[in-house]
């Protein structure tokens, strides 16, 4: 039996701003925000806002689709890009 994570919230940034999202396992969320992913009840958390992830300023036209998945640091949510279908 698979341990589910709990859901997911995309907080605005700077760290910890207001929830503008909450995800149950496998559902979705769109933003056009910086974001930083917390676990509801707080056992996860993202390292990085979701710019910083990125890399660089093209973030903020960015078009993708995410996985928010158990990083492999302990309580660490990974962002995964989900491969583009063709």
């Amino acid at each position: 039996m698979a341990i589910l994570p709990p859901p997911l919230t995309l907080s605005m940034v700077p760290r910890y701003g207001p929830a503008f999202c909450t995800m149950k396992n496998g559902s979705s969320c769109t933003t056009h925000t910086d974001f930083i992913a917390v676990a509801a009840d707080g056992t996860w958390d993202a390292g990085d806002p979701f710019d910083a992830w990125w890399g660089d300023d093209s973030w903020r036209t960015a078009n993708e689709d995410l996985d928010l998945v158990p990083g492999k640091t302990a309580g660490y949510v990974a962002y995964v890009k989900k491969p583009k279908l063709v």
